[in-house]
């Protein structure tokens, strides 16, 4: 059995440990922040706004990688934004995001959106998988943001569950996957021409009383009348 503590992932649930002066040795070692900026406070440091949230649930909101720290949105009685070293975090279960989404990005899909007229259906491709803003509180983490294809400009549009009432996959790769040999119908004609016309169907076997040959007709008796030859083809 592995002992190794998982890892905070963005925009999933944590909480923050309530061990005081554990939580505030690590804030110490936080190194000072090495940009230039006048109203830049020196980095992470410890305050009363971390001091009064301990030991509540938030969301990840931002990693930081250099100096290993998180900005956290809290859930519940506020919604409060701060930084806390990424020690002070552990990972906790959420049952919003313990089943993985069906779709991975890129994927072309078809998003319903409540905002349009009649709920209509716009198409898109998937951007990115688990996604949510920051303000959102205690909304749940929404399971793709999707890129909509409008045309105009570029847009995202977040899906809040993860099923066919809300996203689908776009219709032409459902057919696209398919088996079986494409018709004629699904190609469309070909360049720079008409569609050929359909192969005729074969002609069905006769029966034998129709395949047998018919015999020839009997010839007609000669007229008694005819003329007589003429002395001269006589000879």
């Amino acid at each position: 059995m592995s002992l190794r503590q998982p890892e905070l992932r963005l925009f999933f649930r944590c909480r923050i440990l309530p061990d005081q002066d554990l939580v505030r040795r690590w804030f110490d070692a936080v190194p000072p922040c090495p940009c230039t900026n006048p109203s830049c406070t020196g980095g992470v440091r410890w305050c009363e706004s971390a001091s009064k949230h301990l030991g509540r649930e938030a969301y990840v909101l931002r990693i930081d990688e250099r100096d290993q720290t998180v900005r956290v949105e809290l859930t519940g009685r506020c919604n409060c934004k701060v930084w806390y070293p990424r020690l002070a975090l552990e990972p906790v279960m959420d049952p919003d995001t313990a089943t993985p989404p069906r779709f991975p990005v890129g994927t072309r899909v078809s998003c319903r959106q409540s905002w349009l007229p009649g709920y209509a259906w716009l198409p898109g491709t998937i951007d990115r998988v688990w996604w949510r803003r920051e303000g959102w509180g205690n909304m749940s983490t929404y399971p793709y943001r999707i890129r909509v294809d409008d045309g105009l400009s570029v847009k995202w549009v977040n899906t809040p569950r993860d099923d066919d009432a809300f996203v689908r996959r776009l219709a032409a790769e459902v057919a696209a996957a398919q088996p079986g040999p494409a018709r004629a119908a699904d190609l469309g004609p070909p360049a720079g021409g008409q569609a050929a016309a359909p192969k005729s169907k074969a002609a069905a076997p006769k029966p034998a009383s129709e395949s047998a040959p018919k015999p020839a007709p009997k010839a007609a008796p000669k007229s008694k009348a005819a003329a007589p030859k003429s002395a001269a083809s006589q000879g």
